[in-house]
């Protein structure tokens, strides 16, 4: 995947963590695309549309400077996109992707017409709190196929052809797990979205700017961006990628069966994985899907499946799930962290009775040890902790 390969050269020394780079890049193919490509699949067709969620700790992960890398890079490539912010209601979603009504001539000379729209929302809760409806309204119109009708108490009934919407938004974990999980995920947005989580800190000099070799690697994204524009057509399995599909879709699913959690996300990772194979396909410039791409796309969807828990340990019951996701999140990072630096680190989210039951209960259930070195006192991750990041949830 060498445009991936390109695109990570050119924000590696970026603030924003890698995996918000790599899925933000395959969401710019998506908007660039819209309904152009396809992929027939059991009784429906698959387009690269998608719902991307960029998840991090508060104050950390630069969300929104992966998107405004990726917007750059797709309008410096003249390519034919359409790109919204946040919208305030559904009707005026509706308006916006009516805007984007598109008509092109296919390579055969036929005509073929589409309402694509790329939307980003540096904030998702208000996106999705947006007007009475919005998680409901964006669930139904994700795989909408030929037309799209939405019935308003005013407006009357609003009618879209040919929809497509993409959507790459970002939220802290407490906000996506306090204001959006719960809702979404009864309204199946949850299911439908690639939700990506990451908390990686770069400690980036604000002086210092990217090599010519990374601004040679950007060139090189902007020139794919352009060629992808000009794709069509029916998104093709090679014979290798095909067997490969089936064999892992037969043994993934038996798996799940045994168990349930992260089932609204589960139920569609077959889709998500032929999504992201058919984009890591186009990137290469390619309508046939090779194992290449669809081992990569596993991959891809297997760390975003793993890093789920994160973000489900997050909306847990207790009040302290968020400040013992921190903490977890922290001495993971660090496989070490002496007990002052953690009081310092959470100060402010608990008083020091509370943080004690904390670390306690943590320690109690297995996943981090108490060590002391020195006089001084460390909290280790233990096996069983790191067991806990590596494969809950997927």
């Amino acid at each position: 995947m060498d445009m991936l390969s390109d695109y990570l050269e050119f924000t590696h020394r970026s603030e924003s963590p890698d995996a918000y780079h790599k899925w933000t890049c395959l969401s710019m193919i998506s908007g660039i695309i819209g309904k152009k490509c396809w992929l027939n699949f059991n009784y429906f067709s698959i387009y690269p549309n998608m719902y991307l969620v960029l998840v991090s700790l508060p104050g950390v992960g630069k969300k929104s400077t992966s998107m405004r890398i990726g917007k750059k890079m797709v309008t410096d490539s003249g390519s034919e996109i359409c790109i919204t912010q946040d919208a305030l209601t559904p009707q005026a979603l509706m308006i916006e992707m009516e805007d984007a009504f598109r008509t092109i001539e296919t390579p055969n000379k036929k005509l073929y017409s589409s309402s694509s729209l790329t939307l980003f929302s540096s904030e998702l809760v208000t996106l999705l709190g947006a007007g009475a409806g919005m998680v409901e309204f964006l669930t139904d119109i994700y795989d909408s196929d030929k037309s799209f009708e939405y019935k308003t108490k005013n407006a009357g009934k609003l009618t879209i052809d040919n929809p497509c919407l993409n959507v790459i938004g970002c939220a802290t974990t407490e906000t996506f797990s306090n204001k959006i999980l719960q809702d979404a995920v009864a309204g199946g947005f949850i299911s439908r979205a690639v939700v990506v989580y990451a908390n990686d800190a770069k400690v980036i000099s604000p002086f210092e700017m990217p090599s010519k070799s990374a601004l040679t690697a950007r060139a090189r994204v902007v020139s794919r961006y352009a060629q992808i524009g000009e794709l069509y057509g029916e998104i093709l399995f090679s014979t290798a990628a095909k067997d490969h599909f089936e064999t892992w879709y037969t043994k993934t699913f038996s798996e799940m069966a045994k168990n349930k959690t992260g089932m609204e996300f589960d139920s569609r990772l077959h889709v998500h994985v032929a999504r992201t194979a058919m984009l890591l396909a186009l990137s290469d410039i390619s309508t046939i899907i090779e194992l290449k791409h669809l081992e990569y796309a596993i991959e891809m969807l297997n760390e975003v499946a793993h890093y789920m828990k994160l973000v489900r340990m997050s909306a847990g019951a207790s009040k302290y799930s968020e400040s013992q996701l921190k903490i977890l999140s922290a001495i993971n990072t660090f496989g070490s962290v002496a007990e002052e630096d953690i009081l310092t680190l959470f100060m402010g989210d608990t008083t020091i009775e509370e943080f004690g039951e904390q670390m306690e209960l943590m320690m109690r259930v297995g996943y981090i040890k108490l060590e002391v070195d020195n006089h001084k006192r460390y909290f280790v991750i233990t096996p069983k902790g790191i067991e806990l990041f590596e494969s809950y949830g997927g």
